[in-house]
């Protein structure tokens, strides 16, 4: 028969037995106790880890733990999140300390007042920065807006931008240069929750506005100044027409015209046409090219319906009349004349100072050079000039003709044949 004091020691022994077979306890308070002393430390990383396997192991917070030799109160999350805090980690904290209060442990125990304390610096954060992304968001936007605004000045100045100032297209640069890295900056900093980042994006993108402000500004001066250039441009272009039409009335009494003066008359009306049934063009550069090629048309109407200088039409009366030595004292008396009157000159000196060459027996062969240089000169002025064959000897003619095959050179030996009247 068994005893009391038997079947108690067997009791203990099973209890021994038993407690021996559960899983430790212990486990949870010594990441529990090591995370705090890690927190306390500064140690917000191991501190998190700790905190984690800690509420892993055992979730339910409590004010008291029973039979343990730990005072701590038993709240893994709120440290948890305190943890996170001290690592910069707000998202993950507020979850934390969210679960902390939703078990309603810490909300009764003097810890809440952290809690609280740290859930409004997290969210003031935050909201610090959903501002500042919010700011910089702007600025990209303005510098955009910028950006816009410059090139559809740039479409509309067309080529005229290349002549804008060198300094304005390096801020045109440095601007897109600045706005793409505000933009990459501002796109790395949201995902990475960096405040100073967004920042930087923000004073990126205002740098980059006031640049592209700056370049609007020099196009718009730059329009302005080319909007002068075109107004005076295109007066000056209306002026040439009016005297081109004036020109025109001026030589209808002397039709028909000569050859010269027909071409001339052709031209400038053809250009007169051009401007009434086409235009000219409103841009600087056609304006510049039509404004030249009616001067230059004008300008040899005008030659070609000049009449001679009178010492030119008294010079050919004493050719004619075969006084040529007068005929060279009244050309050296000419001044300052056109092309065409020139080169009537030319021909005349030309052809008198050949005569005279003639008259005095071909001893004279200064005057053959003079001759000479005079036909060069004619040709010079217009290389296919040639004397009409009424007015002019046939010796001229061919003493001409020989200078004009063999150009500036002397002339060959058979032009002296002809020259000296020899076989």
């Amino acid at each position: 028969m068994m005893r009391w004091s038997d079947v108690r020691l067997a009791s203990w022994v099973l209890m021994g037995l038993a407690l021996l077979s559960l899983p430790a306890v212990a486990d949870f308070r010594d990441d529990y106790k090591s995370g705090i002393e890690a927190l306390e430390s500064g140690e917000f990383g191991r501190a998190a880890a700790l905190f984690r396997q800690a509420a892993a192991d055992r979730p339910e917070e409590k004010a008291r733990l029973i039979r343990s030799p730990f005072s701590k109160r038993y709240l893994p999350h709120f440290y948890l999140g305190q943890a996170l805090l001290g690592m910069g980690d707000c998202e993950a904290a507020l979850a934390a300390w969210a679960e902390s209060e939703r078990q309603g442990v810490v909300s009764r125990l003097p810890e809440y007042q952290s809690l609280v304390e740290g859930r409004d610096s997290c969210r003031e954060q935050a909201a610090t920065r959903a501002d500042s992304a919010r700011a910089a968001e702007v600025e990209i936007a303005n510098a955009e807006a910028a950006a816009i605004r410059v090139a559809r000045l740039q479409t509309e100045l067309g080529p005229e931008w290349t002549g804008m100032d060198s300094s304005s297209s390096t801020r045109h640069t440095e601007a897109e240069q600045r706005l793409s890295a505000a933009q990459s900056q501002l796109a790395v900093a949201v995902a990475a929750e960096d405040l100073d980042g967004m920042r930087q994006a923000a004073a990126l993108a205002r740098g980059s506005r006031d640049l592209f402000e700056a370049v609007e500004r020099d196009v718009i001066q730059h329009q302005a100044q080319l909007r002068l250039q075109q107004g005076a441009l295109m007066s000056e272009v209306g002026s040439l027409l009016q005297q081109a039409e004036t020109q025109l009335a001026a030589t209808a009494p002397l039709r028909p015209f000569p050859r010269q003066l027909g071409r001339a008359a052709a031209r400038v009306t053809a250009l007169i046409d051009e401007s009434r049934q086409s235009g000219f063009g409103q841009d600087l550069d056609s304006l510049r090219e039509y404004r030249g090629v009616l001067e230059e048309a004008l300008a040899g109407l005008r030659e070609a319906a000049a009449p001679p200088p009178a010492s030119l039409i008294e010079a050919a009366g004493a050719f004619f009349d075969g006084d040529y030595e007068e005929a060279l004292e009244l050309l050296d008396g000419l001044e300052a004349m056109s092309r065409r009157a020139a080169l009537e000159a030319h021909l005349l000196r030309a052809a008198a100072t050949f005569t005279l060459y003639q008259l005095g027996g071909t001893g004279d062969a200064g005057l053959l050079e003079s001759a000479r240089a005079e036909v060069i000169s004619c040709l010079e002025i217009n290389p296919d000039r040639r004397p009409p064959a009424g007015p002019f000897s046939p010796r001229f003619l061919e003493f001409f003709e020989s200078q004009a095959a063999s150009g500036s050179e002397g002339a060959p030996e058979e032009d002296r044949q002809v020259l000296d009247g020899s076989d």
